[in-house]
């Protein structure tokens, strides 16, 4: 039995790019990103970013920034809610 891969090479040009085109298309609708809570591990469907930058003393170019995402929730149990501005 043929690999798909091997399959979709003896294609001609344009059915090939057809196929591949649709192929990558469907990937990309039915993919899901999930997130994790950085803070109790569990999925998060709608979770907020938190952004840390590193190195914030140093010139912007020898600065790093990392992005994390964590529940609202465990975000305001961590950080004191009367300091938010959210």
């Amino acid at each position: 039995m043929k690999k798909l891969s091997d399959k979709i090479a003896e294609l001609d040009p344009v059915r090939r790019k057809k196929v591949l085109t649709r192929a990558i298309k469907l990937a990309s609708e039915t993919r899901r990103i999930v997130y994790m809570c950085v803070i109790c591990k569990k999925d998060a469907e709608d979770p907020c970013a938190i952004g840390i930058t590193t190195n914030w003393s140093k010139p912007e170019k020898e600065q790093e920034y990392q992005q994390f995402w964590c529940h609202r929730e465990c975000f305001e149990k961590v950080i004191a809610p009367e300091k938010l501005d959210i």
